[in-house]
């Protein structure tokens, strides 16, 4: 069984697909950190870059009094909509959509699980900048680039995890309406079934 650290850097290769489907009709999955290097990632380093322009606190002072207290926001919001999802997952609609998606479940479960790395990842790298790691930097003029790079960083993954977050509640939004769409439309089905039963009883 593949494992998400497999998933993440390098992807879902042909061989590890369920034995019932043709490989011929299936790709490779693409390594999950891939999602992160699109257009979106220049956006985010611009305002990683701008936030470490304009914000007059130092990052221990930024971290302590503003950016942890939001990070608990963003990882709670995340953790509840990500259990929504994992609900949802669970549900024979969404495991039917998941069949027609290369990948299959473990496609929305993995990329589930990234929204929730970056943003321990962005916790743990705030925590730090709160313990006063990166502070030996500033009074450096020698070192003063290199705090400013972290700075603008640290920036960049809240913009980043801001974005993981809202993709984790679009995601379990979407979920729902896939599942009513499917259900609607496994119910025509049998309704239709029943319906043609019904004439071929009925007829001569």
């Amino acid at each position: 069984m593949i494992k998400f650290w497999t998933w993440f850097f390098r992807g879902i290769s042909v061989e590890e697909y369920p034995a019932d489907q043709a490989k011929e009709s299936i790709s490779e999955g693409k390594a999950g950190i891939r999602a992160y290097f699109d257009k979106w990632l220049i956006f985010h380093i611009v305002i990683g870059l701008f936030l470490m322009f304009i914000v007059p606190m130092r990052i221990n002072e930024a971290a302590r009094s503003i950016l942890l207290p939001l990070a608990g926001i963003f990882i709670g919001l995340t953790f509840a909509w990500g259990g929504n999802a994992v609900t949802l997952m669970q549900s024979d609609e969404i495991n039917i959509l998941a069949d027609y998606k290369p990948g299959g479940l473990r496609e929305y479960v993995f990329k589930f699980q990234a929204a929730i790395l970056v943003l321990l990842f962005t916790m743990v790298a705030w925590g730090f900048a709160g313990l006063d790691i990166f502070e030996s930097l500033y009074c450096s003029s020698k070192f003063g680039v290199i705090y400013k790079a972290f700075k603008a960083f640290l920036f960049f993954l809240v913009s980043l995890s801001l974005r993981d977050c809202w993709h984790v509640v679009m995601g379990a939004q979407a979920m729902v309406l896939y599942k009513r769409k499917i259900k609607k439309a496994i119910n025509e089905r049998n309704e239709g079934r029943t319906s043609n039963n019904g004439m071929k009883k009925d007829g001569p």
